[in-house]
């Protein structure tokens, strides 16, 4: 949106089509548009995060049983990437770091 409304007017450089064509009524009306524009989504990142907060707060409780569920779900989470990295060290000497790394331009 901030690009479509530049390419009208950019008040930093003071150019744009409506400078071009000396529309200096529709000038004022686009820098009224990047205050609101501004606000606008101000207002939805304030929302957004108020929205993040009372969900996880619904969803764990806010509790110590959350903190308990939420470490069962990271360490759960961390083993399939652990079992992972195993397996391409194995594939890949050079990254077990057993064998010679090799340069750029070297085969």
């Amino acid at each position: 949106m901030r690009y479509a409304l530049q390419r009208l007017w950019n008040p930093r450089t003071e150019k744009g089509l409506l400078a071009t064509l000396r529309k200096g009524a529709a000038v004022k009306l686009v820098a009224e548009l990047f205050e609101q524009a501004e606000v606008f989504f101000e207002n939805v990142e304030k929302a957004c995060e108020e929205i993040q907060h009372s969900t996880r707060a619904r969803s764990f409780g806010g509790g110590e049983a959350a903190d308990e569920t939420e470490a069962r779900l990271d360490g759960a989470s961390r083993a399939p990437l652990a079992a992972g990295a195993g397996q391409r060290d194995a594939a890949d000497p050079a990254s077990a770091g057993g064998g010679e790394r090799m340069h750029p331009g070297e085969r």
